[in-house]
């Protein structure tokens, strides 16, 4: 699955990680945030379970 991840106007810096349920969460990030106020999109993918699992 492709994804936009955008973040916009934050309160403060941080990341965001997009992963699957099914999944252990992955030690990177897709998105990093340096300072507040920021609007940073960004494309990522990710494998989601279908409707079978």
């Amino acid at each position: 699955m492709a994804l936009n991840v955008t973040a916009v106007a934050p309160a403060a810096g941080g990341y965001v990680t997009v992963w699957p349920a099914d999944q252990l969460r992955p030690m990177a990030s897709n998105l990093n945030i340096e300072t507040a106020g920021q609007v940073i999109p960004n494309w990522s993918s990710s494998r989601f379970p279908g409707p079978s699992g």
